[in-house]
């Protein structure tokens, strides 16, 4: 799953050595520490990941990782032709959310897609 997560990424979107260590550790938190139930648990898994991005890719977490938690998606175009933001966003490229406004303005302004199918109709029972 987590090599899953990966291979969904454009080229466009990952550009630095960086961005794709980022990504790994995403998909990394999506599948396996989601899944845990107590915090002690995820505690644990974020020392093992971070010994690991240390370990592996020779990075230090406190300097990959900017913003946390770490959000990658592709509902939030962010990623510019060339890095000239005069020009339109690219869209649907998943990609790392880092402007944490942009998004929170994104997801309580915008309608639920249940508000977009209009309303239920009373259920006859």
């Amino acid at each position: 799953k987590v090599f899953q997560g990966i291979c969904r990424v454009s080229p466009l979107a990952i550009r630095k050595e960086e961005e794709m260590i980022k990504l790994w550790a995403h998909e990394c938190i999506k599948v396996f520490h989601d899944r845990l139930v107590n915090q002690q648990d995820r505690d644990c898994f974020m020392k093992i990941l971070k010994f690991t991005m240390k370990k592996h890719f020779g990075k230090e977490w406190e300097n990959v990782v900017q913003v946390e938690p770490l959000i990658f998606g592709s509902f939030v175009p962010c990623i510019y032709p060339e890095d000239d933001k005069t020009k339109d966003p690219l869209k649907n490229l998943y990609c790392e959310l880092m402007d944490r406004q942009q998004l929170n303005c994104l997801l309580y302004t915008s309608p639920s897609p249940r508000d977009q199918r209009g309303p239920r109709m009373p259920s006859s029972a």
